[in-house]
């Protein structure tokens, strides 16, 4: 069985085949931020158990293409409003910070 590639994860949120509250709620604010806080405890663990800081900020910005992925994907979708765009861009400047 051949499976259409346009129905993942990822081509369902890059063109909008998802609902946007889905997308800013339950992918962006819960998932990605679960993302990003196990990614900081990770590099954190490394950091306290002597690994080369560059492992470490490594690990700590893995998701950063993931983030920017999700934030550009809200930005793109048909129902965007100003105030949900506010919302998605201050989650990704929060998780830099993170």
């Amino acid at each position: 069985m051949i499976r259409d590639p346009g129905n993942g994860y990822f081509a369902s949120r890059w063109h909008s085949r998802i609902d946007l509250a889905v997308l800013l709620w339950r992918d962006v604010l819960f998932l990605g931020t679960l993302i990003n806080l196990v990614a900081a405890f990770a590099a954190m663990t490394m950091l306290i158990q002597n690994v080369a800081a560059i492992w470490a900020f490594s690990v700590l910005f893995a998701p950063l293409p993931y983030n920017v992925f999700l934030l550009l994907s809200v930005w793109r979708s048909k129902q965007c409003t100003p105030l949900i765009s506010l919302i998605a861009g201050i989650w990704f400047l929060a998780m830099l910070i993170i």
